[in-house]
């Protein structure tokens, strides 16, 4: 499959269809380069936190075993949500166990959202 590719141009706001919420679960040491990436494929980062995940192992869970994840959030246009998540989750090796997941979150928009994607 072909990369996102990226804009040379902003969009006008009339070309903005719908936003998405790209949703990222990832090791902490991963969490900067993802960031970058996604932005580079057009994504604007919203949030970026740390968590703590339980352990795929009920027994390890059991004894309290957690794992130092991070959560990013990405605004993106409804156009490339997809293949922005499907980049991120191949680089990123997100079909292993334990190196994340990604998912979308789809938006009805908010005052003022598109505003992050238009031409100045």
């Amino acid at each position: 499959m072909k990369k996102v590719k990226m804009q040379t141009r902003k969009p006008k706001l009339s070309e903005i269809n719908e936003l998405s919420i790209a949703v990222f679960i990832c090791k902490t040491s991963a969490e900067s380069e993802l960031k970058k990436y996604a932005e580079e494929l057009g994504g604007k980062l919203l949030s970026s936190m740390r968590a703590k995940g339980l352990s795929r192992s009920s027994i390890a869970a059991a004894f309290g075993a957690y794992t130092n994840v991070c959560v990013v959030l990405v605004m993106c246009q409804q156009e490339i949500s997809r293949r922005l998540v499907h980049d991120v989750s191949a680089k990123f090796k997100f079909t292993e166990a334990g190196n994340g997941k990604g998912f979308l979150l789809d938006t009805d928009g908010y005052m003022g959202a598109k505003a992050a994607f238009i031409g100045e």
